[in-house]
This record gives C-alpha cells, sequence and structure tokens, in this order.
C-alpha cells in the first residue's frame, strides 16, 4: 500500500513539474513574441512570408498563409500562448487550455515540419521537431487532469452509496421496530393489525383524526 502510495506521488509531482514548465515557457514565448513582433526574423515577417513545411524531410512547404489568416494568427498567438501558460502555471481549466496548447503547437509542427530537412539521421541536428515533445508533454497533463477529475468523481459517488446504504438500514431497522410496536398495540387492544395502520395513516395525514377517533 505504501508503495503505491508513493508511485502517485512521484506520479502527481512528475505531472506538476511538467504541467509548471510548460507554463513557464508557453508565458516567456508568448512575452518574446509580442516584443519582437514587428522586427525583422519575428512573428509576424515568419507567419506572413514563411511556407508551411509539413512533414519535412526537404519539403520545400506550400504557401505562405494568404494575409487573411496569417494576421490574426500572428497577434493572437502570443496573447493566447500567456494565457495558457498563465492557467498551467496556477493549474486552472487545465483540459480546455490544454487543447488550445496542442492545437498551438499542431500549428507549430505544421509551419516548421515534423521532421528536419535533413531527414530522421541528421548530422548533429534534431530528427524530430522539439514541439512533438511538448505536445506530448501537454497530453500528458490533460490526460492526467481527467484522470484526477473522474477519481474526485468516483470518490463522490462512492461517499453518497455509502451514506444511502446506511440511510437505508437504519429505515428498514426503524420499519421493523414500527411493525413490532403496532403489532403489541393490535394485540393489547384485540384490534385487527390492519385497523391500527390504518389509524396511524390517518394521524400522520390530518392531525386530529385520532382524537376524533377515540370519541
Amino acid at each position: 500500500m505504501y508503495g503505491v502510495t508513493s508511485e502517485r506521488v512521484m506520479l502527481k509531482n512528475a505531472v506538476i513539474i511538467t504541467r509548471i514548465l510548460l507554463g513557464v515557457f508557453f508565458f516567456i514565448s508568448g512575452i518574446a513574441n509580442y516584443l519582437h513582433l514587428y522586427d525583422q526574423g519575428g512573428l509576424l515577417e515568419t507567419v506572413t512570408t514563411s511556407k508551411l513545411k509539413l512533414w519535412g524531410f526537404g519539403f520545400e512547404g506550400i504557401g505562405p498563409l494568404p494575409a487573411l489568416i496569417a494576421l490574426p494568427y500572428a497577434y493572437l498567438l502570443p496573447l493566447a500562448e500567456i494565457i495558457v501558460g498563465i492557467l498551467f502555471v496556477i493549474n486552472r481549466w487545465i483540459k480546455w487550455a490544454g487543447i488550445v496548447m496542442m492545437l498551438m503547437l499542431f500549428s507549430f509542427i505544421i509551419a516548421f515540419g515534423l521532421v528536419g530537412a535533413n531527414g530522421l539521421f541528421p548530422n548533429n541536428e534534431s530528427s524530430w521537431d522539439k514541439n512533438v515533445f511538448l505536445m506530448t508533454s501537454a497530453w500528458i497533463c490533460v490526460a492526467y487532469e481527467d484522470y484526477v477529475a473522474k477519481r474526485r468523481q468516483q470518490k463522490k459517488m462512492q461517499a453518497v452509496a455509502s451514506t444511502l446504504e446506511n440511510i437505508r438500514d437504519d429505515l428498514l431497522a426503524f420499519a421493523l421496530v414500527l411493525d413490532q410496536k403496532l403489532a403489541e398495540i393490535a394485540q393489547r387492544f384485540r384490534t385487527p393489525l390492519y385497523l391500527v395502520r390504518a389509524i396511524c395513516l390517518l394521524h400522520r395525514k390530518k392531525g386530529h383524526a385520532l382524537r376524533i377517533i377515540e370519541r
């Protein structure tokens, strides 16, 4: 049991560290893109002039994007990076922030290419685009958040089921005692049990019914 708990703690800490590092990375990236938005080689120039490399492997690419798409993307991307970065750091709305983050990373992969121009075995270069690993890390954070939410909901349902079960046991015990008492009353006054129950029901529905019957 201790080993399982320790493994869960290690997993939780690993996801927390990954989530915070991703959040800080995106927050800083968003600020940097805003600071250098209009610089030569900055985000605006890159988005409006570069071709989409798609899968890479030396593919020359298509595009660039039309201004109707490129300009809103260039201006809104840094803001989106800052927002999702903050949400990841403060651990709020991880599922939706993570989905937006993965969509942004997927757009980066399409823009720069999945595999570098020199193929899978380049000389002193990365085989895969780094955004693949960032997107995988974001997916892990989203999946863990979904797992935690389901576990929390499961615990609530178990608590409700346990409470209902206890109430059921108490009601059954009360019903048994009540039947015994009614049977004693019926025996004492030599009255059929169904009449005693009927009188109790009348007394419950109308406060003075029992008094009227007694008179």
